[in-house]
């Protein structure tokens, strides 16, 4: 069977009245949500790209899907919605020392890869690849 053949499956059954909790243990793949049902918690609209966006426009209760999510298909019920909080100064200064702190660690590190691979050669003998064959394990 299809992932779309089982998402079309699981929203269907999920719309039918088949218990989501059930459904989502049963089929749920993501490993981070895995072990809560599926529960995202609370997302906003730019969180988990379509999902996020679909969540945002749903009633409470409403079940959607599938929805395409990479090579993957998603079917989400929305549990609960509440209004965006606005974050406090300290909140939104720390939040953003963090992004940006992770953002120029990100960027020294693609400096010095590139950097290393200029400065580096990289030999492929061929010949010893092609002689090299994986020898064949037996358990005792």
């Amino acid at each position: 069977m299809s992932e779309k053949t089982t998402a079309d499956r699981v929203a269907r059954e999920a719309k039918g009245k088949v218990d989501f909790d059930r459904l989502a243990a049963s089929f749920n793949e993501r490993p981070f949500t895995k072990d809560k049902n599926g529960d995202l918690g609370y997302i906003t609209s730019s969180q988990y790209g379509a999902i996020g966006e679909a969540a945002s426009k749903m009633r409470e209760g409403e079940i959607v899907g599938p929805i395409k999510v990479g090579n993957a298909y998603s079917v989400i019920k929305l549990l609960d919605k509440k209004e965006s909080e606005l974050k406090s100064y300290e909140e939104a200064a720390s939040r953003i020392k963090f992004d940006l702190r992770r953002k120029m660690q990100e960027e020294k590190r693609e400096q010095w890869l590139a950097k290393l691979r200029s400065e580096m050669a990289i030999l492929v003998y061929e010949g010893n690849l092609r002689n090299t064959q994986l020898a064949p394990v037996s358990e005792s």
